[in-house]
């Protein structure tokens, strides 16, 4: 899996929510203390109740948030891939972060885009945590309402091959008159993962 398409693991996350299929919620989390082993990490369930699996293989895994408004989600994923291209210091890797997640926008859907990209070596000098909020007009099941997305992310290359890129991210959907307030949930399910070895 390369950079630019983890960054659209969350979009095929939304897309899965927004399926007919009731079989997405087939596998709910129930140890959440356990981490679950991908390739180059390992990474703890987000804590809480309504958490269920709803896609996972070796490199990937995708956590979903069950609420009774089909238009509401929170989804918390892990990714791993090989990124194919190279960076020449952490100021580039950050740059190249913050244009995938302009281009990987829909401009007729996201509105009033607010990004805020940094450097955080969380794990490692390449490492770059970022809040990206916007207005979506469009979603499915919404009914016409507006929504408010607040997307938290944390993109890195892993310290022992920065041939191999990881991928965080917790996202938050809610109508638009709602409050988010999700950075201590965000914070703690990144503060779950931990970087393995790299074989």
């Amino acid at each position: 899996m390369k950079l630019r398409p983890l960054a659209l693991l969350a979009s095929a996350a939304l897309l899965a929510l927004c399926s007919c299929s009731t079989s997405r919620w087939s596998q709910p989390v129930t140890d959440s203390a356990t981490p679950l082993a991908l390739e180059g990490l390992t990474v703890r369930p987000p804590q809480g109740t309504n958490w269920f699996v709803v896609a996972e293989n070796s490199r990937s895994v995708v956590f979903a948030r069950r609420f009774a408004d089909e238009a509401v989600s929170t989804i918390a994923s892990a990714s791993t891939g090989s990124s194919e291209a190279t960076f020449g210091s952490p100021a580039s890797f950050l740059r190249h972060v913050e244009r995938v997640l302009s281009e990987g926008r829909d401009p007729e859907r996201a509105e009033g885009v607010t990004c805020n990209a940094r450097l955080t070596r969380r794990h490692g000098d390449y490492c770059v945590e970022y809040v990206e909020t916007f207005l979506d007009r469009a979603s499915p099941g919404a009914e016409g309402r507006t929504l408010r997305v607040e997307n938290r992310g944390c993109w890195m290359l892993h310290p022992e091959d920065l041939g191999e890129s990881m991928m965080l991210l917790y996202s938050a959907r809610r109508p638009s008159s709602e409050p988010m307030g999700n950075g201590a949930a965000a914070e703690r399910f990144f503060s779950g993962v931990r970087l393995t070895p790299h074989p």
